[in-house]
């Protein structure tokens, strides 16, 4: 399984291997290929893609499972299951440092703010905010949904936006050290619609009764930061579904 995947720069493509706690990294050359394809109708390149040029063990990591990448520092900031944090440098394609965080538990997403020089790394019922220069994380955020978990983050200029395992979006200010609230106090959410669940046997017999709100494993804003795109589905294992919405 492949969980995390990131450009750098161009004609490079980061993927993460999760079981094997490896790293690799293909070239993707401007050549498109010759051969026609399913893809071609709905005119999207398609390129040749072989092999990896490097592949590396991520030392300490039990399952990679996001990684982004910083490219004023020209770093690659690799979050793995067992709670260790890694930066590894790119040009050279080897590790920099590693430190374990605070909470273990379901560490599975990360965002990085360029400007910030700060990496948001979410885990079941908080985020810590690391800065790649210093030895200690700077400031840890309860969740506001704790146990739910926190799927998704992103940065934008001071906020920093969190898709939760609860149907719920929050938003926290990282200049003011608080999430945003409503003019009567209250902490501003976005909540998800249904979206689409499989009605199999599987949900019938152990699902029906309780009611599963979609988990928001991804979320982008467009380049005017005033669309935010989500998506999801739910967070059981044994269910099925789907969700996808557009905010404006």
């Amino acid at each position: 399984f492949l969980y995390g995947v990131n450009w750098v720069p161009v004609q490079f493509l980061y993927g993460v291997g999760s079981r094997d706690s490896q790293l690799a990294l293909w070239k993707v050359d401007n050549l498109e290929k010759d051969e026609p394809t399913e893809s071609t109708s709905l005119k999207f390149p398609d390129y040749n893609i072989k092999k990896p040029e490097v592949v590396k063990l991520c030392d300490k990591a039990q399952k990679v499972r996001a990684l982004c990448f910083d490219y004023n520092r020209k770093e690659l900031g690799v979050l793995s299951l067992n709670a260790y944090f890694h930066i590894w440098d790119v040009e050279s394609f080897s590790p920099v440092s590693s430190r374990k965080l605070f909470h273990s538990r379901e560490n599975v997403c990360m965002a990085v703010s360029i400007d910030k020089t700060m990496y948001a790394v979410g885990s079941q019922s908080h985020i810590n905010l690391v800065d790649p220069r210093s030895p200690n994380t700077l400031t840890t955020v309860i969740s506001k949904y704790r146990g739910g978990g926190v799927r998704s983050l992103s940065f934008k200029n001071d906020i920093l936006t969190i898709g939760t395992g609860v149907g719920h979006v929050l938003f926290f200010d990282v200049k003011g050290g608080k999430y945003i609230e409503t003019e009567c106090g209250d902490v501003c959410s976005l909540k998800v619609a249904k979206g689409w669940l499989l009605h199999d046997e599987n949900y019938r017999e152990f699902f029906m009764e309780h009611l599963y709100p979609n988990a928001i494993y991804t979320h982008q804003y467009d380049h005017t930061g005033t669309r935010l795109f989500t998506a999801g589905g739910p967070l059981p294992a044994g269910l099925w579904g789907n969700y996808a919405g557009l905010w404006y």
